[in-house]
């Protein structure tokens, strides 16, 4: 279902399901088409290179493989990746197919990391989160801002800091308009917090979610996460989705969001 109908039938798992996949799969493939880039969709599988080599910057997502060819099909997938030279990860959402993909993936030699939580939050009857005291959240919207996020992220996700710069010309397409904006917070004026925004139709997807390790436990998680949902209804949309980590599932659940499906996981370095 588009999203543009979702406010039809607010309630509706199937299509909140959609919703949370198509988010995300829609903030994929727009980095597909960022400089240097490369994005291929077909029947089979959406596949997406930056050219950065870590696994969360390239792979797979909406994989719809038959049977009876699915050993070509995974082959040509993976052959994708590696004649570029790039590790990959592969997004198993509840759409996928056929349900024994997982072990054929693991059968070849991919690793299962986390499962992400897909959960979705209507906008309705929002109550804001209490204050965080010397918290101050801003749009990244100048170079500076953006060396500061990218450089949070890379400290909250583990990204190696070889391919800062590269991930800080990639994030630098976000740009900073109504589908796609990124957030820092500031703590008595040091940076320790980010969040960013995609949207698409009604829906805003939530992404980048996080804070340095010396200024967690205060709120600030919540604090970047409402945010978005608060700039995202001004600007007109009508649900929040996002992809939750099992440490970021209690702060998400007590903002109002709900699960409905996962993600599973599987990272090729080769």
């Amino acid at each position: 279902m588009p999203s543009s109908q979702l406010h039809h039938t607010p309630s509706n798992e199937s299509a909140l399901i959609d919703a949370i996949e198509e988010n995300l799969y829609a903030m994929l493939a727009a980095w597909g088409h960022t400089p240097g880039a490369e994005l291929v969709q077909d029947p089979a599988a959406m596949r997406y290179t930056t050219g950065i080599a870590f696994p969360a910057f390239n792979g797979v997502a909406r994989a719809h493989l038959a049977e009876d060819t699915i050993e070509n099909e995974l082959d040509a997938l993976l052959a994708f990746f590696r004649e570029r030279s790039l590790p990959s990860l592969w997004w198993l959402g509840p759409s996928a197919t056929p349900e024994t993909l997982g072990d054929r993936l693991r059968a070849r030699g991919l690793v299962r990391t986390e499962d992400a939580i897909g959960m979705a939050l209507p906008f309705d009857d929002l109550a804001a989160p209490p204050a965080v005291p010397g918290l101050d959240i801003r749009r990244a919207s100048d170079a500076t801002a953006m060396a500061q996020w990218t450089e949070i992220v890379a400290d909250c996700f583990d990204l190696p800091h070889d391919i800062l710069l590269a991930c800080a010309e990639l994030f630098a397409t976000m740009g900073d308009d109504r589908s796609s904006r990124a957030y820092v917070g500031l703590l008595d004026g040091v940076p320790v917090g980010v969040s960013a925004l995609y949207g698409e139709g009604d829906v805003a997807g939530i992404h980048w979610v996080g804070t340095l390790p010396a200024a967690r436990g205060r709120g600030i998680g919540t604090a970047m996460t409402w945010a978005v949902v608060d700039d995202a209804r001004a600007l007109g949309y009508r649900l929040a989705v996002l992809h939750a980590s099992q440490m970021g599932l209690g702060v998400y659940r007590r903002l109002g969001f709900t699960p409905h499906c996962t993600f599973e996981h599987y990272v090729c370095w080769r």
